[in-house]
């Protein structure tokens, strides 16, 4: 039969398992969207934007593993492409864009909508075509699709001259194969890079593995499993890595960097090798790259070989697909059990509470992740955009199946999550599909809830409504003095009128009572929903590793006073910028209402003191600086111990808390709580004498101290002197600051 060919190029879509086309038509198009009605099995979702099309060809792709397909028309429509596949290229996302562009006499003479649309997207595709002949156009179709989903996948765009799919009509034949002399995927890795692999994973006794997301393209998330309990090592997930290990596994934990979890960053310092799974090494993750990992050997399986030592030099790269990499490592490894570096990595979770979620009268937006988690089970598609939304989606939702969180990682493009969650929901109908958003990138394409609504796409889309550019604001506060410029959306619509205009269902939360319900409400509500959850507005993300710093400088949750990011934050990074180190430090009230106290321990000469004391003098936050180092104080600190206990040595373990006057404040079946208080040195000792029975957790506050009184009959001075030592290293005290509607104020 001769076929047009736009004829030819549905005939190919099939041929490739195409199912969906997400578009918007055009003059040059045209003659593609005239075939395509003759094709009921090739689905067309019509968006309101390019971009649209293709964010949503990514989401379909990421849900499915399958190529998203996605057609716009040329000039303006081709060039609206550009962001999404930007993003797909950066996050190695398999898509195929079909552009019509203008006929062929009048390419190069600026003709109506005539875009080099080939040499503007050249950056932004793995690879691209221009079809200047019919019957180039099915093994075109061919080639785009086997270069897209092989080696490293990536959007492929294929251009197509109007007289090009309207003009001749030719027999249709499929190629049986593809012809690339110079495209050869890696397959196999080479078995002395796996043996050389294999050593250094025997040889090392805190091992780390940083899955990104190689190991969900590869599909390689059971041999991730499978080489992670056998040598029983611990698993740090990418932001897109997430979900290549369950959540709740014993050995996730969790997402490193600039805000990932605290412990993730400070395991992958501590380790002696990172054994690093389809991942990139890039800036979010590693940091100052000069610090990153500084003890620990570089194992660096991929598929691309252009990323060893892009970033982080490989004392082992292995190059191949994935999958086949980790099934030829798996045996040479040797099952063990790094039982010191467990229990070190259990402590650092400990210590370094990083998902805690605090008290708050008010909404707060990492609350709603939590909550959205609970209710769901971890088994929905979590789609995100770029900002702290995306941060919190990453920290606070947990995630059992792979490929169930889909966000723009690399190219970091606001206005992703609503088409991409389209496409993901389009892709795969059985699952549940939460957009989660910020009000500004909602309203980049939320023009497309026309989409949902048109063709009734079941996605729930959740708004963290603070009002602001978020994650923007929050560097203003950081690095540029809160100079809050053109971040605060005063003129916001109201989500729930605006969702009810396109006849959805719209949902508005304000306070935390009602977040369960309205989560549960959406799901249950047919078709697609909006829900606008109206957060705190100057909430932040934390843990934070300031841009181009290392974990050294990692900025944990800060202390708060009157619910806004105190004076913490501001001495965290004064004491970074002068070197000093700070043993230990202890944050409560004070005497007076609004007033914090820090007491500080900063190991040193008695110099360092007091240039310490100098430089906090400064801080317009603090009221007061006393260095009471030399001064007779009464010091404490307090510590909770939890050590393993058996029946045979619990008594043991009695006998010798109550000989330190320590308290017994929890009983569990195999362990026992122990709160002591005192000076460092009875703290210490106790430590070490229980140590041996096994030490399960340990929490010790850091000192605090205050000078002695002078009244008369006070305890004695030999008392006092018992104190002397707590006084060497410099204890200082500061004080914190109180918010104020429309400035700070020291207090």
């Amino acid at each position: 039969m001769q076929l047009t060919g736009a004829q030819i190029v549905c005939e190919s879509l099939i041929k490739e398992g195409v199912d969906t086309i997400f578009g918007l038509p055009g003059g040059a198009v045209l003659p593609f969207y005239g075939a395509l009605s003759g094709y009921p099995q090739l689905r067309h979702i019509l968006v309101r934007h390019e971009q649209a099309a293709a964010m949503a060809a990514d989401g379909y792709a990421r849900a499915t593993g399958k190529v998203g397909v996605c057609s716009a028309t040329s000039g303006p429509g081709a060039t609206n492409l550009v962001t999404g596949l930007a993003s797909a290229q950066m996050d190695s996302v398999p898509i195929v864009c079909i552009t019509g562009q203008v006929p062929r006499p009048a390419i190069g003479r600026d003709a109506f909508q005539e875009t080099d649309i080939t040499g503007i997207t050249l950056p932004v595709t793995k690879h691209n075509y221009l079809v200047l002949d019919v019957r180039d156009i099915a093994p075109a179709i061919k080639e785009a699709f086997y270069i897209a989903r092989t080696g490293r996948p990536g959007p492929i765009l294929i251009d197509i001259p109007k007289d090009v799919l309207a003009g001749e009509t030719i027999e249709f034949e499929w190629p049986s194969e593809v012809d690339l002399p110079g495209y050869n995927p890696p397959g196999d890795p080479e078995p002395e890079q796996v043996v050389a692999a294999a050593r250094l994973i025997n040889q090392a006794e805190r091992p780390i593995i940083l899955a990104g997301h190689g190991v969900l393209i590869s599909r390689a998330w059971d041999e991730l499993r499978e080489l992670a309990e056998k040598a029983q090592i611990p698993v740090i997930t990418t932001l897109l890595g997430i979900g290549s290990l369950p959540t709740d596994h014993v050995l996730n934990l969790g997402m490193p960097g600039m805000h990932g979890m605290a412990y993730a960053s400070l395991a992958i310092d501590r380790s002696d090798l990172v054994i690093a799974l389809g991942a990139r090494f890039d800036d979010r993750v590693t940091g100052r790259i000069a610090d990153f990992a500084p003890h620990a050997k570089i194992i660096h399986c991929d598929i691309d070989p252009s990323e060893f030592n892009k970033n982080i030099i490989a004392d082992a790269p292995v190059l191949g697909d994935l999958k086949a990499s980790l099934r030829a490592l798996i045996p040479h490894v040797n099952s063990t059990v790094h039982l010191d570096w467990m229990q070190e990595t259990d402590q650092l979770r400990s210590q370094h509470p990083s998902l805690f979620i605090r008290e708050s009268d008010v909404l707060l937006p990492q609350q709603v992740l939590k909550e959205l988690s609970d209710a769901t089970g971890g088994n929905s598609i979590i789609v995100t955009g770029v900002g702290q939304h995306q941060m919190w989606a990453a920290q606070h939702y947990g995630y059992n199946e792979p490929n169930s969180l889909i966000t723009s990682g690399g190219s970091g493009a606001m206005g992703f999550e609503v088409p991409a969650a389209l496409g993901a929901k389009v892709g795969r109908p059985d699952k549940t599909v939460w957009s989660i958003a910020g009000d500004g990138g909602f309203q980049m394409t939320l023009c497309d809830l026309a989409t949902a609504a048109e063709n009734n796409i079941e996605v729930k889309f959740a708004i963290l409504n603070n009002g602001s550019l978020g994650m923007v604001r929050q560097w203003q506060d950081f690095f540029y003095d809160k100079d809050f410029f053109a971040t605060i959306y005063s003129g916001n619509p109201d989500f729930v009128k605006l969702a009810e205009a396109y006849g959805i269902r719209g949902i508005r939360v304000t306070e935390q009572r009602e977040v369960a319900g309205a989560i549960q409400e959406a799901m249950e509500t047919p078709g697609p929903v909006v829900v606008d959850f109206v957060v705190k507005e100057d909430e932040f993300v934390f843990p934070m590793i300031p841009a181009g710093e290392s974990v050294n400088e990692m900025l944990e949750q800060p202390y708060v006073k009157g619910d806004r990011p105190g004076v913490l934050t501001r001495v965290a990074s004064l004491f970074r910028r002068r070197g000093f180190n700070i043993a230990s430090l202890a944050v409560g009230a004070s005497e007076q209402k609004g007033l914090s106290r820090l007491t500080f321990v900063v190991t040193g000469d008695q110099y360092t003191v007091e240039q310490a004391t100098r430089q906090l003098d400064k801080l317009i936050d603090v009221v007061k600086v006393s260095n009471i180092s030399a001064e007779d104080v009464v010091a404490r600190e307090l510590a909770l111990i939890k050590v393993r206990a058996t029946p045979t040595n619990r008594s043991e373990i009695l006998e010798m808390a109550n000989l330190f006057r320590a308290k017994v404040v929890d009983v569990g079946a195999r362990s026992l709580v122990i709160e002591t208080t005192g000076e460092e040195d009875k703290i210490d000792a106790l430590y070490d004498l229980l140590r041996p029975f096994g030490i399960l957790e340990l929490m010790r506050t850091g000192r605090v101290a205050m000078v002695r009184g002078k009244a008369e009959g006070r305890i004695s001075d030999d008392v006092g002197a018992k104190y002397e030592q707590y006084g060497r290293n410099g204890v200082t005290s500061v004080g914190s600051s109180r918010y104020q509607p429309g400035h700070y104020e020291g207090v």
